[in-house]
């Protein structure tokens, strides 16, 4: 059985901070508002990785 570590919802966040990075990046597109969302899903992220780990150790 597989168990369900990470949601859904944050590995989507994660794939809309790459494609926010490569459009910074390559394109020169960014706003302050995807900034925000992305700091916001990397701590949510951070802290789920943290619990996590806590668990295994």
């Amino acid at each position: 059985m597989i168990e369900k570590i990470i949601s859904v919802t944050l590995l989507e966040a994660l794939q809309r901070a790459k494609c926010l990075r490569e459009e910074a990046d390559y394109y020169n597109r960014w706003s302050e508002a995807g900034c925000q969302k992305l700091l916001k899903a990397a701590e949510i992220f951070l802290d789920k990785a943290s619990q996590i780990i806590s668990k295994k150790n």
